[in-house]
This record gives structure tokens, C-alpha cells and sequence, in this order.
């Protein structure tokens, strides 16, 4: 779990944030790359070829390989709420509750 304060918001974690990324120049022999989906989209096949050369595979569905560059279901991840840290049934109750939804899903 992230340790944030009320008035911060987690990025949604998605394949989206690859696609598009942004970078910045950080010095004379660096360049710095955002993956936080606000850049301009970047050459999709390229990053889905580089994906499946480094096994990331969780975004995609379980077809998804360099020979075949498509998933027909992709995942993202959303974190909202706030839970009290200090409260351990709250939290394990927000958990369970998370856990749920996915239920039907799985």
C-alpha cells in the first residue's frame, strides 16, 4: 500500500502510460522519460514488440507474445480511497472488500 497524504492521487497504472510517455533532456548525456500518460503517443508497435522482448505481461491477456502483438483485454489498476493506516481492521476490511470486486471477474 502507498503512503500518501488526502490531497495526493496515485496515477492510474495502464498500458496507456506507455503509450504515451514524454521525454526531457536531464543533462548532457541523459534523457529523462515520464510514463504517466500525459506525453504524445509514441510508435504503439514498437513498444509492443519491446514489451513482449521484456516479458511484460501484465497488461495483456495470456495470447499476447512477439509473434502476436494483440491482447483482447488489457488491465489497469485504479487506487482510490483513503484508509486510516492506523486502523488494521479497516484496512483488511477495505482489502477483502477490493478483492470482491474482482470476484466475478477471475
Amino acid at each position: 500500500w502507498f503512503n500518501i497524504s488526502v490531497s495526493e492521487c496515485l496515477p492510474i497504472d495502464s498500458v496507456l502510460n506507455i503509450f504515451y510517455s514524454s521525454s526531457t533532456i536531464v543533462d548532457d548525456t541523459s534523457i529523462g522519460t515520464t510514463y504517466d500518460g500525459s506525453g504524445t503517443m509514441q510508435n504503439i508497435e514498437d513498444i509492443l514488440l519491446d514489451m513482449a522482448k521484456r516479458k511484460v505481461y501484465w497488461w495483456v491477456d495470456t495470447d499476447f507474445s512477439a509473434k502476436n502483438l494483440v491482447s483482447k483485454f488489457t488491465r489497469s489498476r485504479v487506487a482510490g480511497g483513503v484508509i486510516s493506516q492506523n486502523n488494521k481492521s479497516e484496512l483488511n476490511a477495505h482489502r477483502e472488500w477490493l478483492l470482491s470486486l474482482f470476484d466475478g471477474l477471475l
